[in-house]
């Protein structure tokens, strides 16, 4: 999948459900969650869940208000 792909569901998908939002199938989240986690802190999307998973990131207090 590309990464236009993943950051646009439209591209491979039809429509959107009725509430608005897109399902995405596994192969789109693990894509979209990859592409993110490199542009956002310079690491794969399998990495930034290990880390996730073993709380090696720090919600910033803002954020874990909302």
């Amino acid at each position: 999948m590309s990464a236009q792909a993943a950051t646009n569901p439209q591209a491979e998908s039809a429509e959107a459900e009725e509430n608005g939002f897109y399902e995405l199938s596994d192969e789109e989240l693990h894509a979209l969650v990859d592409l993110n986690a490199r542009e956002l802190v310079g690491i794969s999307g399998e990495e930034f869940l290990k880390r996730l998973s073993r709380s090696k990131f720090r919600v910033h207090r803002r954020l874990a208000r909302e």
